[in-house]
């Protein structure tokens, strides 16, 4: 079997980065700008779903020269990544674009609509450019102080939020990864212990998902 694209760019933020996250008792109490502060330097590790994703790519079409690369920045926004997007499409020059980002908008309090904005401005940007895009819907989240969960400050505005990231794929004729659905909506084994960074399970979770 061959794909008609070789180039994969991941974008998003530490979920694409790929960060495992634990929590003490020094973030008990901040907030989440305060905890995403300390958050550890993702690793890059061979679990993080873009590396996953590459491996499983090359292992099903050996023929060809599969690359998925991985930009995530943990702590982004959406104002941020929407400024950082065409400079990294330009220098890249990806096939394909795998869109997941909002989470830490969702965290910091940011309405569902200006998600979905933002979110097509980056669509539009990929598409002007004649790169497919795929666009991830965001993760459940655990609550604060549940099973210690320290980074989960919102998870009732996940919800919300992935309706207008559905009608904007709908919108926009692009493909949606429903990574939420994918999960089974609920914070289970797949979010990590922060409640809001995906077990080593999820991020392989997620990377099946785009597969």
């Amino acid at each position: 079997p061959r794909l008609s694209a070789t180039r994969f760019l991941s974008f998003g933020d530490s979920i694409t980065e790929g960060v495992s996250s634990s929590c003490n008792r020094t973030l008990w109490g901040m907030t989440f700008e305060e905890t995403m502060l300390v958050l550890p330097k993702a690793a890059n590790d061979s679990w993080a779903y873009p590396n996953v994703l590459q491996t499983r790519l090359r292992a099903t079409y050996p023929s060809q020269s599969m690359t998925v690369r991985n930009f995530g920045v943990a702590g982004e926004t959406l104002a941020e990544g929407t400024s950082r997007l065409p400079g990294v499409l330009t220098l890249e020059a990806p096939q394909v674009l795998l869109l997941l980002e909002g989470a830490n908008d969702v965290n910091r309090g940011t309405s569902p609509t200006s998600i979905r904005n933002s979110l097509r401005t980056m669509v539009r940007e990929a598409r002007n450019r004649g790169i497919q895009v795929y666009v991830g819907t965001l993760l459940p989240q655990r609550p604060l102080g549940e099973q210690g969960s320290c980074r989960g400050f919102r998870p009732d505005d996940v919800p919300p939020a992935n309706d207008q990231i559905r009608s904007m794929a709908v919108s926009e004729g692009v493909p949606l990864v429903d990574l939420y659905q994918a999960f089974g909506s609920v914070p289970g084994a797949l979010i990590g212990p922060d409640g809001l960074h995906p077990s080593e399970a999820g991020y392989q979770k997620i990377a099946d998902t785009f597969f």
